[in-house]
């Protein structure tokens, strides 16, 4: 009964370290960190030493599982899951720089260790890095700004206009711009679209349709258009003080430019008390700027979610996977020197094909083309079949793909029997 007793307060002091562990080196991932995990093994026969050596390695198993959790976020595990598990957790030993044992216990048929193990980061990332697994946080859409800003006694300030008749006035845009980028958003830069619609007397009215703005946002690599107003207004002032209190108010509207789909929209109201009317509205919007920010952040993927919109996404259907030295030299050249392509996942690896979902806005057609012009070390692409969305291709040597060319061209220059 004591030992008992003993062995369930010694379990509970295990899980207890175990989260202290956890949360210590979470923080900063840099060069090695000791973690304590927990390993298993079953006593088979009455042997002891080999239910030992197997908790110790599952241990060991669970430590580098537990490091890989830090460096990439769950979703990007589940969907790299069959390529970590070929090369990151099999084998683990080149992870590892060294370990001790620092609790032990016997529960029936079971055998348990708390093992303290230092992990090599550096090593790991090195690896996730080689084999195409970014670590880099997920970026997403790109948003062009559309947005009228009235300061306090003065007319609109519209970017998109030739003779705007007031002083700029954007801190809403500014803050937007900020918020939405700490979000990993792609802004795309306005300043050099104006004089395009300098060009477009369209653009020059008061009002603008929105067909209009999401057309021109679509040509212009912009994912996503913002649409909105921001309003200030005098408010009833501080009584007994010369403090002026100013209302902002900030109303958007978010569009997916290749189908024109609402995906999200607010209205957000702040306000400011300052002697100076004009820095009150700013620090008003500004306010009511990063209230939609957050706000809008959250909405817009989920918005395209809820559409069921994929224009943002073309499927690779990759053969030639067996030479998994290409398949890792593709992946990370397509993740990483492909212009327009945001994030790749992989959805599915077979012993010999594998299907990539790739976030690229310009479509299959101009995915290929890219594709078609990297060049890539030992092997070559032979592209299969394209359409908007999809592509089939194949990973071979570059001797290989110089016989298909030649096939190619040879039998093009056939005549036709009569």
């Amino acid at each position: 009964m004591k030992r008992s007793i003993q062995h369930r307060v010694c379990f509970f002091l295990m899980v207890m370290m175990i989260g202290c562990s956890l949360a210590a080196y979470a923080k900063d991932l840099k060069g090695t960190v000791q973690m304590n995990t927990v390993g298993t093994g079953l006593i088979e026969e009455e042997n002891v030493d080999q239910a030992r050596e197997v908790a110790i390695k599952s241990a060991l198993s669970t430590a580098v599982e537990s490091a890989v959790g830090q460096i990439l976020s769950a979703d990007m595990i589940e969907a790299n899951f069959q390529l970590l598990s070929d090369r990151i957790y099999n084998p683990i030993q080149k992870f590892i720089k060294g370990f001790r044992v620092l609790a032990e216990a016997q529960s029936n048929e079971f055998y348990r260790v708390l093992v303290r193990s230092t992990i090599s980061v550096d090593t790991l990332s090195s690896n996730l890095s080689e084999i195409g697994v970014s670590m880099e946080k997920k970026i997403l859409p790109g948003i062009l700004m559309f947005i009228s800003e009235q300061n306090i006694h003065q007319s609109p300030y519209q970017w998109w206009r030739i003779k705007s008749q007031a002083q700029p006035f954007n801190p809403a845009e500014i803050e937007l711009n900020k918020i939405l980028k700490q979000k990993n958003y792609q802004i795309v830069s306005r300043f050099a679209l104006v004089r395009k619609l300098w060009a477009r007397t369209e653009f020059q009215q008061d009002t603008i349709e929105k067909e209009e703005i999401i057309n021109f946002a679509r040509t212009n690599n912009a994912q996503i258009v913002l649409i909105g107003k921001v309003e200030t207004y005098l408010s009833p002032g501080v009584m007994g003080s010369d403090m002026a209190s100013i209302d902002a108010k900030i109303t958007l509207q978010a569009f997916q430019t290749q189908t024109g789909t609402l995906v999200s929209e607010t209205t957000q109201e702040a306000r400011a008390i300052n002697t100076n009317e004009l820095l009150g509205a700013k620090e008003a919007v500004t306010k009511a700027a990063s209230q939609a920010a957050e706000i809008l952040a959250g909405q817009i993927e989920t918005g395209l979610k809820k559409a069921g919109i994929n224009a943002s996404q073309v499927e690779l259907l990759v053969s030639g996977t067996k030479k998994l030295a290409y398949f890792v030299s593709f992946r990370k050249i397509l993740a990483s020197e492909i212009q327009g392509v945001s994030a790749i996942r992989l959805k599915e690896l077979k012993s010999n094909e594998a299907k990539i979902e790739v976030d690229f806005t310009e479509g299959g057609d101009m995915l290929a083309k890219r594709l078609m012009l990297k060049s890539f070390d030992n092997f070559g692409l032979n592209i299969l079949k394209i359409t908007s969305t999809h592509i089939s291709l194949a990973l071979v040597s570059k001797e290989e793909l110089k016989q298909i060319r030649s096939d190619e061209t040879n039998g093009s220059r056939e005549e036709p029997h009569e």
